[in-house]
């Protein structure tokens, strides 16, 4: 059983991870002007990058709060509920 639960978290995660990729190459994808514009004024390659890998990170640490809330809510509802 607890192998399985594993298996299931680590594809939950893998998931999540992919999703966030995702909406972070449609992110870069869609301000390439303002990264261009960017560049032109004189931002570094790193401060670039530095600024997409925050964002990233906000967005990982905020659904993984609200993922962590609703399990949270999930549990102490199914903990409430008599079986049998």
């Amino acid at each position: 059983m607890n192998v399985f639960l594993g298996s299931v978290g680590l594809v939950t995660l893998a998931l999540g991870a992919i999703g966030i990729i995702n909406i972070m190459l449609v992110a870069v994808a869609d301000r390439t002007r303002e990264i261009g514009l960017r560049k032109a004024i004189g931002a570094t390659n790193r401060s670039i990058m530095f600024q997409f890998f925050v964002e990233g990170a906000f967005l990982t640490l905020l659904s993984g709060g609200i993922g962590i809330a609703c399990a949270a809510g999930v549990m102490a509802a199914l903990a409430s509920v008599e079986l049998g």
